[in-house]
């Protein structure tokens, strides 16, 4: 999905997420951070994806980003920092890691 995401003309990068949805499915995420003076819409990358990778492929959330993406050594995706950052977004579905973490209440 990176790939398929990253073949925009406007997208500078992007990072694919396991989602856990509010119905216990799974699903996919995608962040994506746009070149500079990109103005192509979330869902505008959504529909990209879509005909790319099929509508059964594409993740069900695209969010865009203006911050650079969390990279650790050799410049590769720091898995973590991605999955924290899509976790600390308002209003959208948890990270499946951060969907099995206690909230305090002893609730997962």
């Amino acid at each position: 999905m990176e790939e398929a995401a990253s073949a925009h003309p406007q997208i500078l990068e992007a990072a694919a997420l396991a989602l856990r949805l509010a119905d216990s499915t799974e699903d996919i995420g995608c962040l994506v951070r746009l070149v500079d003076g990109g103005d192509v819409s979330a869902d505008d990358v959504l529909a990209h994806l879509r005909e790319a990778l099929g509508a059964q492929r594409a993740p069900c959330r695209v969010v865009l980003t203006g911050e650079p993406l969390p990279r650790g050594g050799q410049d590769k995706l720091e898995r973590p920092s991605v999955v924290a950052r899509w976790d600390a977004l308002p209003g959208v579905p948890r990270s499946l890691a951060g969907s099995w973490q206690d909230d305090g209440a002893g609730r997962r």
